[in-house]
């Protein structure tokens, strides 16, 4: 396990990377697989050098990795877990997950910085190409997409980035269909969080529904005229409705949206 130990000790002053998710701990082995497959290029010696490290999570070593692992995300990757941990499965890694989070993996975009990371490394292996060939293109305008999305279903449903489960389910199909088909990252956010129960934002009154709800409404005018119009046309017991019945307000102008442009 040379290729693990070489450096570690420089990085003594860095606070342990203290995940108790399983998440956390498949990013470490994410982290592990990739060294090892850029250095060796075996994808089973890789394999077996992720579950060696993760057999005693309080060993010096596991803690040395994981200082190693918590540096290069936060330095190298903005901090990202799900991109690493999917191009890590794309290139061999056997999954410690459920399938739903592995789909999941495999949808987050591919980056820059994993590219110029291990791109130089073993290809993908075939058994693996027609699932990488099923993801999205990786170009800025998807990354942009995704990533408003993700950040917007973190902030809805109060939860921390680390905490990857939060979009149970949403493999990369749909996201792909959305994206094709222009939605909106906010208003699909919204909508899955609405219909999951994860949306913790809450308004007491209606006033404050109110305001928030012409706010979003002004994100799909064209111009100031367009949003009064729209505006003075708005029926407040339909609001008022959307309100009592806790719906967010930004799904509430969205379908408000929807039927003005199709009349």
């Amino acid at each position: 396990m040379e290729i693990i130990i070489i450096g570690l000790l420089a990085l003594a002053g860095y606070k342990f990377f203290r995940h108790t998710t399983s998440a956390g701990k498949e990013t470490v082995r994410a982290y592990v697989y990739l060294e090892a497959l850029k250095i060796s290029g075996s994808q089973q010696g890789a394999n077996q050098d992720a579950d060696t490290i993760m057999r005693d999570l309080a060993s010096d070593q596991m803690r040395n990795v994981a200082l190693m692992a918590k540096h290069q995300l936060q330095t190298v990757h903005g901090g990202k877990q799900l991109p690493v941990i999917g191009y890590a499965y794309r290139r061999g890694m056997r999954p410690a997950m459920p399938a739903w989070y592995r789909n999941m993996a495999l949808s987050a975009p591919q980056t820059v910085a994993l590219d110029a990371t291990y791109g130089s490394g073993t290809p993908a292996p075939k058994a693996d190409e027609a699932q990488a060939n099923r993801q999205p293109s990786v170009g800025d305008n998807y990354n942009s997409f995704y990533q408003s999305f993700a950040d917007e279903v973190h902030r809805l449903s109060g939860r921390s980035g680390s905490e990857l489960n939060v979009i149970d389910f949403m493999g990369d199909e749909p996201l792909q269909r959305a994206y094709r088909d222009r939605v909106d990252p906010l208003v699909l956010a919204a909508s899955f969080c609405h219909k999951h129960s994860l949306t913790t934002e809450r308004y007491q009154t209606y006033d404050s529904y109110y305001a928030a709800f012409k706010d979003e409404l002004r994100r799909f005018a064209a111009d100031t005229a367009q949003f009064r119009g729209w505006l003075e046309s708005a029926d407040p017991a339909r609001i008022n409705s959307s309100f009592e019945r806790g719906v967010h307000p930004r799904l509430a102008a969205d379908g408000y949206f929807q039927y003005v442009t199709q009349h």
